[in-house]
């Protein structure tokens, strides 16, 4: 049997599933959250130039290199793959699995490629973080009771958008090979490609003291102009 095989100059992204009523009313809502995402993160990189006391050390250099390094590989051997079918990806963003799926050719290479990648880069970063947390909470014991339940508030803030996260991109990505259905994996995949995007500028930089205080003293002029 004859099987058209190409490589095809596009891919149509299915989206969410339902009625057309209901697909416009996904898009508006994660266009909305999107936004809100991107001028949250907007402002924090506004005030943090403006204000010199934010700047602190980061490690995004080493973050953007080993993003680099560990999705290269497979995004290489990804480009050579022939596909062949109506070429629709059936999830709401162009995401390995669902492509995958898509090709004539044998992909065991590639998946436990991509599985090892995702395991390393996930479960180490985890790791990293689970450590991180327990030297913060273990300095938080010796600290005076009355600013001990202020401080577990905002530990157990940042914790449960690390669960979230983690939780669900292990789910995702830490398995030799998607097979469960892709409508609980777009479900799944909201709330790393949504939902913790929107909270973390919220909890990590928004609820700082040192970030409130900066974002009031740059709007104070503006809205003692307008009060006027």
């Amino acid at each position: 049997m004859y099987v058209n095989q190409s490589k095809p100059a596009e891919f149509i992204i299915l989206g969410f599933p339902g009625s057309l009523s209901l697909q416009y009313l996904c898009f508006l809502l994660l266009l909305i959250t999107y936004l809100l995402t991107l001028l949250s993160n907007i402002v924090i990189i506004i005030i943090t130039q403006i204000e010199r006391n934010l700047h602190t050390p980061i490690l995004s250099i080493g973050s953007i290199v080993g993003g680099f390094v560990t999705t290269f590989p497979h995004i290489v051997l990804i480009s050579q793959l022939p596909f062949c079918g109506d070429h629709i990806i059936n999830h709401f963003f162009c995401d390995t699995p669902p492509l995958l799926q898509l090709s004539c050719a044998d992909t065991y290479l590639i998946d436990m490629l991509d599985f090892v990648c995702a395991s390393l880069v996930i479960l180490l970063s985890f790791l990293v973080t689970l450590i991180s947390y327990f030297y913060i909470l273990a300095a938080v014991l010796h600290i005076p009771s009355k600013n001990r339940r202020k401080t577990f508030s905002t530990c157990s803030s940042h914790l449960i958008v690390v669960f979230v996260y983690y939780s669900t991109v292990i789910f995702m990505y830490v398995r030799p090979k998607v097979s469960l259905a892709f409508t609980l994996n777009r479900v799944v995949a909201v709330f790393y490609t949504v939902v913790t995007p929107i909270l973390n500028p919220l909890i990590y930089c928004l609820r700082n003291k040192e970030v409130k205080h900066c974002i009031k003293k740059q709007l104070g002029p503006l809205m003692n102009f307008y009060r006027r």
